[in-house]
């Protein structure tokens, strides 16, 4: 769990960086601080249970494991050709980060 944040804290924080800020600021720094660390308590908590939870069904499913079976396959000429675009025998694809 993440400690709690005070305007003491908060304070020695804006000294330490030689930082000036009027009261108002200050009053939404604190604000803004104990919600970040709300959130951040909540995410451990969630990744706390997520992991028990995670613990449990590998627990109850151990055992039940099936091997592994190759199936039919097809070319890398079959795979692509039905591609609405290839080059070089590989897919191509629009870049996502356009």
């Amino acid at each position: 769990m993440v400690e709690n944040i005070n305007r003491e804290k908060i304070l020695k924080l804006i000294k330490i960086s030689k930082l000036s800020l009027s009261e108002e600021k200050l009053k939404k720094i604190i604000k803004d601080m104990k919600n970040i660390i709300d959130f951040v308590n909540q995410v451990n908590d969630f990744s706390e249970n997520e992991s028990e939870e995670k613990d449990y069904i590998k627990n109850k499913t151990k055992g039940y494991t099936r091997e592994d079976v190759c199936g039919e396959s097809v070319s890398q000429f079959e795979a692509v050709r039905s591609a609405l675009e290839s080059e070089d025998g590989f897919f191509v694809v629009k870049n996502s980060r356009q």
